[in-house]
C-alpha cells in the first residue's frame, strides 16, 4: 500500500506480516464508488476510519 503526502508517494505499507500488520491489512479497495463504505485518514500520526 502507498500512502500519499501533497499528491506524491512518500511511504510504503508492507501488510504481508500478519506478526507486524494490524486490521488494515484486511482493507480493500471499491472497485466503484458505490461500493465505498470505508475512509482512512491520518490523525496525530495514526490511522482513523469512519465508516
Amino acid at each position: 500500500m502507498l500512502i500519499y503526502k501533497a499528491g506524491k508517494a512518500s511511504h510504503f505499507m508492507d501488510a504481508q506480516n500478519k506478526a507486524t500488520s494490524n486490521w488494515m491489512r484486511y482493507v480493500f479497495c471499491a472497485m466503484k464508488e458505490a461500493d465505498k463504505n470505508l475512509v482512512a485518514f491520518q490523525y496525530k500520526g495514526g490511522i482513523s476510519t469512519v465508516h
